[in-house]
């Protein structure tokens, strides 16, 4: 759920006159009249802090107001304090139970590749899960990718008018091609649970997708196995790690994209075709947020903000 900065016209360097303005509808979902008190973690803090709720301003028709130094001097330092009037910072509101709330700005990472595979014209599904295949192992899961994406050659978005927008090369192949996706939030890596041979998972994995014959999945799973990818004359798949910094003790073969990398492509989608990407009702909040922020700021600030 959504909520936003808020700041009165005598705000001051210190934290005062700074709050965030909840919705009708979240306040109403959310919080009750009965409390006098709520806990608010704000993301980068190490310890919560009582914000009050037990007053007018809180409970009013419209929105409600959680007004705190504490959160004045933390929106200061997370370099949202400056907005244009009408269009203030947006902040994400999570309930954790009991009266305590966790408040925070980022999308996750794998939100981050997500949408650089999405707006690179993959075919994605996030949390592709490998379930047991029998019942002894009943309710433990073999392994998961934390992205699948899927992309096809002829791929050419505005390209009816023939000027199609320019994807990543990485991700560039002469045939459809399939990535299988590890996201880190630090040092780029594999689990082990694609690394080991003995454990099958990319073969399960290949007869789950269904991307290759089934005679040739062995063929194939020893191919990823040992180089990390696969490639023939109809089909291209690769292993992909996403992290904070690149590790050099993994095999060359392993496609590593840093965070701002990925932040970098998504800046310059959204700026150069600001005009065509301008509608985009159906988006999740993550991507709305990610044109906003990307429109709004330099690209050292974005990357600085999702990163």
């Amino acid at each position: 759920m959504k909520i936003s900065a808020w700041r009165n016209s005598t705000s001051h360097s210190d934290g005062n006159g700074y709050g965030f303005r909840i919705p009708f509808e979240t306040r109403n979902r959310l919080f009750e009249r009965e409390w006098d008190y709520v806990e608010l973690y704000l993301e980068g803090e190490n310890d919560f802090f009582l914000a009050n709720i037990k007053k007018k301003t809180f409970w009013n028709k419209g929105c409600g107001e959680i007004i705190s130094k504490r959160i004045g001097k933390w929106i200061m330092k997370q370099g949202y304090d400056k907005w244009e009037r009408g269009n203030p910072p947006k902040f994400k509101i999570e309930n954790k139970g009991q009266r305590k709330f966790f408040i925070y700005k980022k999308i996750s990472y794998e939100d981050i590749a997500y949408w650089f595979f999405r707006l690179n014209g993959c075919f994605t599904i996030k949390n592709f899960i490998l379930h047991p295949e029998v019942r002894s192992e009943s309710g433990s899961q073999k392994t998961d990718a934390d992205l699948l994406a899927v992309r096809f050659p002829y791929r050419k978005e505005l390209g009816f008018d023939g000027n199609a927008m320019v994807d990543s090369l990485y991700l560039d192949f002469i045939k459809p091609a399939v990535f299988i996706v590890e996201i880190k939030k630090g040092l780029c890596d594999l689990n082990e649970a694609w690394i080991d041979s003995c454990k099958k998972n990319i073969n399960r994995s290949l007869y789950a997708m269904g991307v290759i014959n089934n005679q040739c999945i062995k063929n194939v799973s020893e191919h990823l196995y040992n180089d990390y990818y696969y490639d023939d004359d109809l089909i291209h798949i690769q292993m992909v790690v996403t992290g904070g910094r690149k590790n050099n003790k993994l095999n060359d073969n392993i496609l590593q994209l840093t965070h701002e990398v990925l932040l970098e492509f998504i800046y310059s989608r959204f700026n150069k075709y600001h005009w065509e990407k301008s509608s985009h009702p159906q988006w999740d909040q993550n991507g709305q947020d990610m044109y906003d922020d990307a429109r709004k700021y330099s690209k050292e600030k974005f990357i600085k903000l999702y990163k």
